[in-house]
């Protein structure tokens, strides 16, 4: 429960969890919470969450300090975390190379909140 089964071992484990009128694992749960959970346990899915937490927060942050039309990107991408949140709640949405999607407005984030901050007046 803690740990979970491990990664991409909800197929292999459903058989010792399966409902009696439903024996197929169909490779995971159409819930990507809830097959998060079972592969990765309490501990993973916290840390999931928290991760999406502070995307959300750092979006919503942006919002207030950027002008358009840059506040409208970062619009977009708070549409796009709230649409990908709902939809993990009735399929598991990481397929089909939709990480590198991910990717690339984590990015673009990360591009508007060095905009809003000046960075550049600091060196490393």
């Amino acid at each position: 429960m803690w740990l979970g089964v491990g990664f991409g071992n909800y197929e292999p484990a459903y058989a010792d969890y399966a409902l009696i009128n439903w024996p197929a694992p169909l490779g995971h749960a159409h819930n990507y919470y809830l097959n998060l959970l079972a592969e990765t346990g309490i501990i993973g899915l916290t840390a999931y969450l928290l991760l999406w937490m502070a995307v959300f927060w750092q979006t919503i942050c942006l919002l207030k300090r950027l002008d358009w039309p840059e506040r409208g990107i970062a619009l977009g991408l708070l549409a796009a975390w709230t649409a990908t949140a709902v939809h993990h709640l009735v399929d598991k949405l990481y397929v089909n190379n939709i990480y590198v999607h991910v990717g690339v407005m984590l990015a673009l984030l990360q591009l508007l909140d060095y905009k809003t901050n000046d960075y550049s007046t600091t060196r490393l």
